[in-house]
């Protein structure tokens, strides 16, 4: 947590790791779904109902690892478990949307890397970075 807050300040920089975090739990829990159904499909002839279970379980595992953290404060634990927790309601209205979301992590891994890597000031403060080079972006 110190890491983070010392090192993400600016706003860009804060929404570009919201949106990541978004699509990421979004799409693992999707991903989580599909394997489960895929595993009771082929080996519990459909009894077993892995779809569910396989994300509940994932949930309660990663709930349980963010309580336990130390170094952040309570009320950010308790957030990325809201965001977890939110991630594992919304796997089945999504299912759809994620396969073909998929093709965007393109786009958004070039931002990162332009943000992160190329644009990236030498001090964490992040004076005289940019938010964005936009021909630099066209390039990637």
């Amino acid at each position: 947590y110190t890491h983070f807050r010392r090192d993400h300040q600016a706003p860009m920089n804060l929404f570009l790791h919201c949106c990541c975090l978004g699509y990421q739990l979004g799409f693992n829990y999707n991903f989580l779904t599909e394997v489960g159904a895929g595993l009771d499909r082929e080996t519990f002839k459909g009894s077993a109902r892995l779809a569910d279970h396989l994300p509940l379980a994932t949930s309660m595992m990663w709930s349980w690892t963010l309580l336990c953290a130390r170094g952040a404060p309570v009320a950010v634990r308790l957030t990325a478990v809201a965001c977890v927790a939110c991630a594992h309601l919304a796997r089945r209205s999504m299912l759809g949307l994620w396969r073909r979301l998929a093709y965007a992590s393109g786009a958004l891994e070039m931002v990162a890397v332009q943000v992160f890597l190329i644009e990236k000031a030498k001090s964490t403060s992040g004076a005289g970075r940019g938010p964005f080079n936009f021909p630099q972006l066209a390039a990637l």
